[in-house]
Order: C-alpha cells, then structure tokens, then sequence
C-alpha cells in the first residue's frame, strides 16, 4: 500500500509543492518507508511508499522520459489474475503509460506530471485503489484518502442528491461526488 497526492494551482494562490507535503503527511500510515515529491510548473505530485516489490534504488516518484510518476498499486500480466514478479514498480508505470493502458489487468492508481506542469490521472477500472479528487477557486488537488484532502479543503459537506443517488441507484448519475468542496 502507498499513497499518492498532487495539486496544480492555476490562480497562485497557493504553492502546490506545499500542499502536497501537507496531503501526504496525512498519508504516513499507508507508506512509511519514505516519500518524495516532483514539481513542474504551478503543479506537484507527491507518493508516501511501501516497498514490497519494487527496488530500492528506483527514485519516486518515478521519472519517465519527460514526466514524473506517483503510482500505487500492481498491474497483472496478460490479465491471469496473478502479478508477474518481472513486473514491478518503474516496469509497472510503464506498462500504464502506453496506448492500451486499458488492456491491463490490476488495481492502480497513478498520477502523471509532465514536464510542463500538467496532470494525467489514470485509475483501475473498478477503483480498487482510492483516488479522490477536489476542484475548488483554481486549486486541482487529488489524494488517496478523503482525509489527505482535508487538509487542503476548508470542509466536505455531504452532496444530498448524490447521497440519495446512491442509495437508490448504488452510484451518483453525474460526475458528481458524494462529497462537495466549500
């Protein structure tokens, strides 16, 4: 388990670098073995990590040719349901980075930053792996856990129609949370 954050700021309000150090020092407990962060621009990501399979000696967040990777989870070769062990961490990111991202197995949430301070966010088909995501007086921020988020929010207030969406439906029919910013 790891956790992954990352905010671009587009009104300079704030200095993303700083808000992601704050988001993932609520995350610790899902990495303790260390944390890193990479800034492009008026944006920044940021992984807390808990090395089982990758190597120790690959930076984090990972960098590929021109962007840097926050990434929890595990991708599956060939979709049989088991991880290979060739397959870990930078070999991993690079397996979502490619056109067929889709055509792979596993549980993933992966946060790209390119060079020029834009953000891809690439999560498992069935959420699996948390994500959560905030857009709120041009701060874009996004973490593994609700609480991470917290820290950058002034509060999460309970959206009554997505609540009652859920209930009845099982999900929201927008791209509506059941949480709103304010």
């Amino acid at each position: 388990m790891c956790g992954i954050a990352g905010a671009i700021v587009s009104n300079n309000s704030a200095d993303a670098s700083v808000l992601v150090q704050q988001m993932i020092s609520m995350l610790k407990h899902r990495g303790p073995c260390g944390s890193e962060f990479s800034r492009a621009s008026a944006a920044a990501i940021g992984v807390c990590h808990l090395r089982e399979r990758s190597s120790s000696k690959e930076e984090l967040p990972f960098s590929l040719n021109d962007m840097y990777a926050a990434y929890n989870g595990q991708v599956y070769v060939e979709g049989k349901g088991r991880s290979d062990s060739s397959i870990t961490g930078k070999k991993e990111v690079s397996v979502l980075t490619t056109e067929a991202w889709r055509e792979n197995d596993g549980m993933y949430a992966l946060a790209l930053l390119n060079k020029r301070g834009s953000v891809r966010l690439i999560r498992d088909l069935f959420g699996i792996k948390p994500l959560f995501l905030r857009e709120e007086a041009g701060i874009v921020s996004f973490a593994s856990e609700l609480p991470a988020l917290l820290t950058v929010a002034n509060s999460l207030n309970i959206d009554q129609e997505a609540f009652h969406e859920i209930l009845a439906f099982g999900c929201t029919l927008d791209r509506r949370t059941l949480y709103r910013c304010t």
